[in-house]
């Protein structure tokens, strides 16, 4: 039989009508001191929640886990934590050395909702709770376990400038006020903290009345007057974003998911190591959305995400967004930002001449890690050229991308651009694309740091700038990549064409089809030069699809000068390279020119 300890009774009604929230009041005057713990001892049966013994003040309780014989139902204490007066927080700590095994210590609410619980050896802690109405604690142990413990139970008022525990559901998410710093704890393994930004204005007020607290008004522009009921209207562009910084705690790395007002996933942000800070700096708040939630978690390290003591600070800050601001998340071909790209007209453009169509859009490569999608969308074949400006702490790099439904991620990279450092900008100078959806991929080059190559570069302070420019195809220009026989542009005689010694390295591969030529037919081939970069024209037969005999050829050997070849061709197939100069390739000379293209023709006598 259980024996029955010293009755000590703590008077509180838990069905108690609900009300709203009051502001805490200073403790009885019979009640101990704010600092102070009223030491009570266990009082059994508190074996169910029904039975739960009730706590309203600070308390320490002496209590064990009892050795049941038999051992048909483990012995567990329940207590019932109801303020005389809410909201309260409630810090609490287990502390059972005397317990062999782990013990467990449980919160519910008072509809007997699991809220959070924590399992250890020795003492277990738990991060402070809000205590709306009213919580139950259940104390457990290992089965056959059993033993002396203390529960200590410290009720203070609010920190207005903290969490409030639990808040492991979007539906309990803590409030958050633009510029108002909060802390906040993993206090337990696998915690879950939420929060909630609201973004819509508050109601119209009436003759002095107050402004409600935290309200921000939504962004200009957020109106759709103008567009007919039931038709779809264009994206209206963000005017303001969203900076959201995360102070590091050592030992975690922080995990940041940011929901919309449906409660789906639009951003997902992993901190760049255990312990370092975690920022978003361009989230963009477009118009008329009405709150956000954010979730911050510790990533998961061997399976598990871990716990810690130390706090960490969140901070929200609302900033204009500059024109033209890229649309995060943005990492993958689904969420690609549009370009679409505007016709400019020149004033002194004479009537019929072709006009050319430019976007751009702004963006930044951070966190460590970010890439950036653009998708580009033509009406009509094209010539695109593409410029990507310099980060001042980013090596970055520029992708060509299309769909490719065989692969995971559904894109293939197409033409990869690195030939600029930090500092730097990288372009594509001439890219020649079909009417349709393309992508563009900005990101963080790899680079040798030690004996591992890695992509941890980041700028979060300074954006970057993507423009493109298109212009209508002529078919005057090399389709790249053209750097194989498979790839290789056709090239017709009395047709010049345009193509560009670049990236570094590059080979231009040209077919020249003479299979209906009657008879042997007398060449001229030429090929202009480039400031930067001496070029080499090679001519050679083409067999089975391949690259095959040289026939001839011509190699200046310096920049700027012109290249030409005489050969008799037999009907049939042929292939022209253009490629560098073999000793170009030394350091410190230039590799590539993207700003002056050459020109190819061939003439038949």
């Amino acid at each position: 039989m259980r024996r029955l300890l010293p009755i000590v009774t703590l008077a509180v009604t838990l069905g108690c009508p609900r009300s709203a929230p009051v502001a805490p009041v200073p403790v009885d005057a019979g009640s101990p001191a704010p600092d102070a713990l009223a030491t009570v001892s266990e009082v059994e049966a508190n074996d169910t929640p029904d039975t739960a013994q009730k706590l309203t003040v600070s308390t320490r309780v002496s209590g064990a886990i009892q050795a049941v014989q038999p051992a048909t139902r483990p012995d567990e204490d329940w207590y019932l934590i109801a303020p005389a007066q809410v909201p309260q927080d409630a810090a609490m700590v287990l502390d059972a050395p005397g317990i062999r095994g782990p013990v467990s210590l449980e919160i519910y609410d008072r509809d007997h909702n699991k809220l959070i619980s924590q399992t250890g050896s020795g003492t277990v802690a738990l991060p402070r709770l809000l205590v709306r109405e009213a919580l139950l604690v259940r104390v457990a142990a290992a089965s056959g376990a059993a033993g002396p413990y203390t529960l200590e139970v410290r009720l203070t008022a609010p920190d207005p400038e903290a969490e409030a525990e639990p808040n492991n559901r979007a539906v309990d998410a803590t409030p958050i006020l633009v510029d108002h710093a909060l802390r906040g704890t993993y206090g337990s393994e696998g915690d879950q903290d939420f929060y909630t930004l609201e973004l819509v204005a508050a109601p119209p007020l009436t003759a002095g009345a107050a402004p409600t607290a935290g309200a921000v008004l939504v962004p200009a522009g957020a109106s759709d007057a103008g567009i007919a009921p039931g038709e779809p209207g264009p994206p209206a562009p963000p005017t303001e974003m969203l900076r959201v910084d995360i102070t590091g705690v050592p030992g975690i790395r922080h995990a940041l998911t940011i929901f919309d007002d449906n409660q789906a996933p639009v951003a997902n942000v992993l901190g760049r190591e255990v312990g370092a800070p975690l920022s978003v700096r361009d989230f963009p708040l477009r118009p008329g959305q009405r709150r956000l939630t954010l979730l911050l978690e510790s990533a998961p390290q061997h399976k598990k995400r871990p716990a810690s003591n130390q706090p960490y600070a969140l901070t929200v800050h609302r900033d204009p967004a500059p024109a033209d601001l890229e649309l995060e998340p943005n990492d993958t071909l689904d969420s690609a930002t549009p370009l679409a790209p505007r016709t400019v007209v020149s004033p002194d453009q004479l009537p019929g001449t072709v006009s050319s169509a430019s976007a751009q859009r702004i963006g930044y490569l951070s966190p460590r890690g970010d890439v950036d999608y653009y998708r580009l969308h033509l009406d009509a074949p094209g010539r695109v050229r593409v410029l990507l400006s310099a980060l001042d702490r980013v090596d970055s790099e520029l992708s060509l991308v299309e769909l490719d439904p065989s692969l995971a991620d559904h894109g293939r990279a197409v033409l990869k651009i690195n030939e600029g450092g930090a500092k730097e900008p990288e372009v594509l100078p001439a890219l020649t694309l079909a009417a349709g959806d393309h992508y563009l991929k900005v990101q963080a080059a790899s680079h040798q740091v030690g004996n591992q190559w890695v992509r941890d570069q980041e700028d979060p302070d300074q954006t970057y700038t993507l423009s493109v420019t298109v212009t209508p195809d002529d078919g005057r220009c090399e389709r790249e990549p053209n750097d194989t026989a498979a790839q290789a542009t056709p090239i017709q005689p009395g047709q010049p064409l345009t193509g560009y010694a670049f990236p570094g390295k590059d080979v231009d591969v040209y077919k020249l089809d003479l299979s209906a030529q009657p008879v042997a037919t007398a060449a001229t081939l030429s090929l202009t030069g480039v400031p930067k970069v001496p070029l080499a024209l090679e001519i050679r037969e083409g067999r089975g699809g391949t690259l095959g005999e040289l026939l001839n050829s011509s190699d200046p050997g310096k920049p700027g000068v012109a290249a030409q070849v005489h050969q008799k061709l037999e009907p049939g197939l042929y292939y022209l390279v253009v490629k560098p100069h073999p000793a170009n390739r030394n350091a410190g000379t230039p590799q590539s020119d993207p700003d002056v293209a050459y020109q190819l023709s061939v003439q038949l006598e």
